[in-house]
């Protein structure tokens, strides 16, 4: 005889002898799921797949010993499984797909050299978000990857690999100049304004830095010059109608610098253009110079990157979150 009930309730109950628990509840599940509604206090419970052995079909290095998993998390988005394992000769991070596939390795480093993995500090602080993997130990500094990128084995730095994205550390340098402005047709964009001058970096996974400081202001004024009659300083106009702005393209990890501005009396930060390192063949760490004359139409940046001094990432952490 086939007994079928129909859970309609959803609810586990413990508390009554099974013999006496009203229809639409239970007191005992093996292999189930309970997917919510959020906020409606209603759900459906679901039959889940047990565990079966795959085998070990990774092949570690020749003398590779004492072999311990760190930290391990489950895709299931994607049906992947990740590993973090830590070895006598190489540290690594594979990935299991639930096809069957060989187990494939995202990274392989030298044991000691940046991964620096250690079984006394196990990883239970490990997200996933998108394409990025995210893990934190105790002992080293926040990391991610992305895991559809090839790292060689020993040639990514801790800087490929670090939660923090490094900002630009000094302010841009300013050199005040005059130019032709077609004999006074075109007018002189920043002759009432102080201007100051920012710049940052876009990183590889569409990720910003915080600004660099503020530039000294852009503004020098005429000869002195009083009127008695208006009662002001007909003199405090800018003298120059150009500023050249140098900064520096950043590291390798940098794909793009977006120079920024903002006029002292508002805080409304304005982004003069984008300048993408591959298209335009600049290396990395050198210093790239534009002219800025004021005489265009700039898109603006959110109001709370102006108040975004840094990004508050510990030097060690044990466990995190990810949110939003």
């Amino acid at each position: 005889m086939k007994i079928s009930n129909s859970f309609t309730q959803g609810k586990m109950n413990k508390d009554l002898d099974e013999r006496l628990i009203p229809k639409g509840q239970y007191r005992d599940a093996l292999n189930i799921e309970v997917n919510a509604s959020e906020g409606a206090g209603i759900g459906a419970v679901e039959n889940v797949l047990g565990n079966t052995l795959v085998g070990t079909n990774y092949n570690y290095p020749a003398g590779e010993t004492n072999l311990f998993i760190v930290g391990t998390i489950a895709d299931q988005a994607n049906d992947h499984i990740y590993f973090l394992v830590s070895g006598t000769l190489f540290d690594y991070v594979l990935r299991y797909a639930g096809d069957g596939i060989a187990i494939k390795t995202l990274l392989k480093d030298t044991k000691g050299r940046v991964l620096n993995f250690d079984p006394k500090f196990f990883i239970t602080g490990i997200n996933i978000v998108d394409n990025l993997l995210f893990w934190t130990d105790d002992k080293n500094p926040p990391r991610k990857i992305n895991t559809t990128k090839q790292y060689q084995t020993d040639a990514f730095t801790e800087d490929d690999i670090s939660v923090i994205v490094k900002p630009p550390l000094n302010a841009p340098l300013l050199v005040l100049s005059n130019t032709d402005l077609d004999d006074g047709s075109s007018p002189n964009n920043i002759e009432d304004k102080f201007l100051q001058f920012s710049y940052r970096y876009k990183y590889e996974n569409d990720e910003y830095s915080a600004m660099s400081p503020f530039s000294a202001t852009a503004f020098f004024p005429e000869n002195f010059e009083y009127n008695y009659a208006d009662a002001e300083f007909t003199s405090m106009v800018n003298k120059f109608n150009q500023v050249k702005i140098t900064f520096n393209t950043g590291l390798s990890q940098v794909e793009e610098v977006q120079v920024l501005f903002r006029d002292t009396l508002d805080n409304t930060l304005f982004i003069i253009e984008r300048f993408k390192k591959v298209d335009l063949g600049w290396g990395d760490n050198q210093s790239k110079s534009i002219v800025f004359t004021n005489n265009k139409i700039f898109s603006v940046l959110p109001p709370d990157e102006v108040t975004r001094l840094f990004d508050n990432v510990p030097l060690k952490a044990k466990a995190q979150d990810i949110i939003g």
